[in-house]
């Protein structure tokens, strides 16, 4: 996931847990018999990074208590392993997880559904592609050899895979990998790479505020396209409270409430919108598939590789 990326979901949970405290008009959500409600988080983005969002979601659960009398709890988990041993405890339960292969995981063994997600920068849409300014290069075959700057996702990587045909680290002489796209962008601006692996969000949010970075920038090729990052459900989830959800949000996209959150919301011209299970299921076709080919564990490889030589 992007940095940017990570601001905008961050806003999009911090709001949709306030939503989830309160029903519309400042009335209470009925869990049925005052159930406990729980929201859990996995970022993985850097243990500075989540103390950060973890702290800006204590302060809100704290608000919460405090002033709604809500029974929830926020978890934070720090491993994918303490989060998936939990995910599947009984109980109302909702999800924001920081990639696309724990977004598959939760849909395809855990049963959890999308209910929200969100459109950004005018984008409804989001899709990961491969750029350069090589005029050489027409074509993916014309990259062999050459180097390459990507985001940190196992998930990418088997987009990459795809689109080479064959395993990035044998197509690739040199395959650079950075935490996040912004930072897979600098080193191909700064010449570390002859091409960078990104998205059409990085893309458009670069040629609005630092238009120069992507002059004369070229699409070579796409993986296909998917919708962005939703927040999840459990089996046990109420379809009623996801729809105050989102009553809810679209008061807040509208300037009526949670007014704090506006100018965050109009800046990205970021829009609340329901999600369909079906959405997300090539994520989980296509993520099986990755797996049971072994993509995932080649980039885990790669990475090891890459950090045992900086």
């Amino acid at each position: 996931m992007t940095t940017m990326d990570r601001a905008i979901v961050v806003t999009l949970f911090l709001i949709c847990t306030v939503v989830q405290a309160g029903a519309v008009d400042g009335g209470r959500v009925d869990n049925g018999d005052n159930k406990q409600v729980i929201f859990s988080t996995l970022f993985g983005w850097g243990t500075e990074t989540d103390a950060q969002y973890n702290f800006f979601f204590k302060v809100l659960f704290d608000f919460i208590k405090d002033e709604l009398g809500v029974d929830a709890v926020h978890e934070n988990y720090r491993t994918q392993a303490e989060f998936f041993k939990d995910a599947g405890l009984p109980g109302e339960r909702y999800a924001l997880v920081g990639n696309r292969a724990q977004l598959s995981v939760l849909i395809r063994d855990y049963g959890y559904t999308p209910i929200i997600s969100y459109e950004v920068l005018g984008i409804s849409i989001n899709q990961a592609c491969v750029f350069t300014r090589d005029r050489e290069v027409n074509s993916v075959s014309d990259l062999r050899g050459k180097s390459l700057s990507i985001y940190d996702s196992s998930y990418g990587y088997s987009i990459i895979w795809e689109l080479t045909g064959e395993n990035p680290a044998d197509f690739f002489s040199k395959i650079e990998i950075s935490g996040a796209g912004l930072g897979a962008m600098y080193l191909f601006s700064v010449g570390e790479t002859d091409a960078v692996f990104v998205t059409k969000q990085i893309y458009v949010f670069l040629k609005r505020n630092n238009p120069g970075i992507v002059k004369g920038l070229r699409r070579i090729a796409c993986g296909k396209p998917y919708h962005f990052l939703p927040l999840l459900a459990s089996k046990d989830y109420s379809p009623e409270t996801a729809a105050r959800m989102f009553e809810i949000l679209d008061e807040i996209q509208k300037g009526n409430d949670l007014k704090s959150y506006t100018g965050v919301i109009r800046s990205q011209k970021m829009k609340f919108v329901e999600v369909l299970p079906e959405y997300y299921q090539q994520d989980v076709e296509f993520f099986t598939e990755a797996e049971k080919e072994g993509r995932l564990s080649e980039y885990y490889k790669l990475k090891k590789r890459n950090e045992k030589e900086q």
